[in-house]
């Protein structure tokens, strides 16, 4: 989790950084913030993940915890890898968060919809990245490595396009429901 020692003491000097809601107490940082009116929230998944605490329980706990202080539109970035287990929680917040947006697996997914009482769920963006790569490194890299099974220092792909993927929501403030939810992408030329 906390690969870049560095952001485990600049984390709380951001004010719009946040970590998973359900880290183990005493981790830096913190789960949640608000932007202007918007409640925006991060999890962290346990399939096929390390052992964090229950997302689910964490979610429920922050919404009795903020009760009528919680802002209408709640948007959940869920960082987690099993396309099941995103979808458990798009179900599980459906009408409680106005978007659940999975993130992780880089590889962005055909599902994005409304769920019936109004959360917008996608498994997942994607990416913001160099496009001919294995998830933004260097393919030659990450093939050797599957081929030798000796581990390399990975190194982001240089060459190519770039591809940013994304998600635009449409959102009723009024009432935090989500009223579309449709996939961006693009892919840039780099610069010579």
């Amino acid at each position: 989790m906390w690969d870049q020692r560095v952001f485990l003491t600049e984390i709380e000097t951001l004010d719009y950084a946040i970590r998973p809601l359900n880290l183990p107490p005493r981790n830096p940082g913190r789960g949640w913030t608000v932007v202007g009116d918007v409640l925006v929230v991060n999890a962290i998944g346990r399939v096929f993940m390390a052992a964090y605490d229950d997302p689910f329980r964490a979610v429920d706990a922050l919404l009795a915890e903020l009760g009528e202080r919680a802002p209408r539109v709640r948007i959940l970035d869920w960082h987690a890898e099993a396309t099941s287990e995103k979808n458990a929680m798009g179900w599980h917040l459906d009408g409680r968060f106005s978007a659940v947006v999975g993130s992780h697996t880089h590889i962005p997914t055909a599902d994005a919809r409304v769920l019936p009482a109004g959360t917008a769920f996608v498994s997942d963006t994607g990416m913001v990245g160099p496009r001919d790569s294995v998830l933004g490194v260097d393919p030659k890299i990450v093939v050797d490595r599957f081929i030798t099974g000796i581990p390399k220092r990975f190194e982001v792909a240089k060459d190519g396009p770039v591809v940013f993927n994304s998600v635009l929501i449409d959102v009723d403030g009024s009432t935090g429901r989500a009223r579309s939810i449709e996939r961006v992408d693009r892919t840039w030329e780099r610069a010579a």
